[in-house]
């Protein structure tokens, strides 16, 4: 034992020996970085978080901060806001001050940004201060006003609330996804595709469970079907002017994988029985579905309207084509709920509930504390709700304003007002 004492002691002194310690001479760069580390502490960034950023690079200085400060400073930039920005980016302290100018210039020259606007922006992502103008910006710039369609007016609405658009891969990403959604013949990516790659590596490191790695690996066979439209099952009705139009509203259609947009669309297909016309019509109501993960989603909302409320599978199609957002509803803590309350409360069967769903799919949108249970206690209290209400009632009542609902069953909006105010107070209350 005292054998294995002395000799760890010795190597733990020549390891503290190699690093500057016992002689008080500091390794090059420490006391550096712990005076960085200590500034980005004193601008309320964590202890942790700061030694990660002043770790980016092996000599990162106060000095450097101070210039990046200084760049960003001319837009308008407070020192507190620029440690912020390097807590969410801490590569954004290894741009070059001299390159970071122009790229921020850049931006308001091209979208016409105030530097308000331009703040915002950068705030949104800060990883724009990493990529460079001529080789990553420019191109997806072009290619979104060109190929795609955006107006410049438009595009600069959709970079102040989606600017990591801007720094999404134009080659794997943005291209391969507008062609498809376009149903153009496009040049295959090459084997194997790194965008796929990333996927499996992303859901290595956030360990995902086992299904999503199996439900992924199923699907690899597909990265290079897409090349002939005309051949492939799977693919879409859009034009250019209907994608334009909803890259426009949702940009982050334009930022999904290849393997992602299939798998969707095949789980649409294949496991709802959607068509490719209901399934054209429910993207373009809904470009989200798209967004969605299949295996967290997708399956468990399907599970849950099949097995649960016993709805037919042949029904599915038309409650996903007349509310494509059925998938968008939190299922905890939003349908099951709603669904919970029509069945308890309102001593509906799953049967009657089923039926009522496929006949008015967006009864499954309407807010059940906002909506659902004022009306169905106000009538209660007045004595005008049925003991077996129908569809027809249920959206008579359930899908007017409250103005139109009150006109409907002949009472006064205040009385309803008062009535929805008051219970409100009493379930904070409780």
């Amino acid at each position: 034992q005292s054998t294995w004492g002395e000799c760890s002691r010795l190597m733990a002194f020549r390891a503290w020996r190699c690093f500057g310690l016992f002689t008080h001479k500091p390794a090059p760069g420490i006391a550096e970085k712990s005076k960085l580390t200590n500034r980005l502490v004193s601008l309320g960034i964590s202890e942790i978080t700061s030694a990660r950023i002043a770790n980016v690079r092996k000599t990162s200085t106060v000095e450097e901060f101070q210039s990046f400060c200084v760049v960003l400073g001319n837009f308008g930039f407070t020192e507190t806001e620029c440690a912020t920005l390097l807590k969410r980016s801490p590569h954004a302290l290894m741009t070059d001050p001299t390159n970071l100018q122009p790229r921020i210039q850049f931006l308001m020259d091209t979208f016409k940004f105030n530097q308000k606007q331009l703040r915002q922006t950068i705030r949104n992502c800060p990883s724009l201060l990493n990529v460079d103008v001529e080789t990553n910006i420019q191109p997806t710039v072009t290619f979104l006003l060109e190929e795609v369609g955006i107006s410049r007016a438009t595009l600069s609405k959709i970079c102040m609330r989606s600017a990591w658009l801007l720094v999404s891969s134009l080659k794997r990403t943005l291209k391969p996804a507008f062609h498809f959604y376009t149903n153009e013949v496009i040049d295959p990516p090459p084997s194997p595709s790194p965008s796929l790659h990333f996927i499996f590596r992303s859901l290595i490191e956030k360990r995902y469970k086992a299904s999503q790695k199996i439900f992924l690996r199923k699907h690899w066979t597909h990265t290079h079907i897409h090349t002939n439209p005309s051949s492939h099952p799977l693919q879409l009705l859009f034009s250019r002017s209907v994608v334009s139009k909803l890259a426009s509203l949702h940009p982050s259609i334009l930022c999904l994988t290849l393997p992602k947009i299939q798998s969707n669309i095949e789980f649409l297909r294949t496991s709802c029985g959607l068509s490719t016309a209901d399934l054209t019509k429910s993207l373009t109501r809904h470009p989200l579905l798209l967004n969605h993960s299949v295996t967290e989603k997708l399956i468990p909302v399907r599970d849950y309207l099949v097995s649960n409320l016993q709805i037919p599978q042949d029904s599915l199609s038309r409650i996903i084509t007349t509310y494509p957002r059925v998938f968008s509803v939190a299922l905890d803590k939003n349908l099951q709920r709603k669904c919970d309350y029509l069945l308890r409360h309102i001593g509906m069967s799953k049967q009657d509930l089923a039926a009522q769903i496929v006949a008015c799919p967006t009864l499954i949108g309407y807010s059940l504390n906002e909506r659902i249970i004022p009306r169905h206690k106000f009538l209660e209290c007045r004595g005008k709700w049925p003991s077996n209400p129908s569809s027809m009632f249920l959206h008579l009542h359930l899908g007017k304003t409250d103005a139109r609902f009150c006109q409907v069953v002949g009472e006064p909006l205040a009385a309803y007002v008062q009535f929805k105010r008051e219970m409100n107070a009493q379930n904070k209350s409780q």
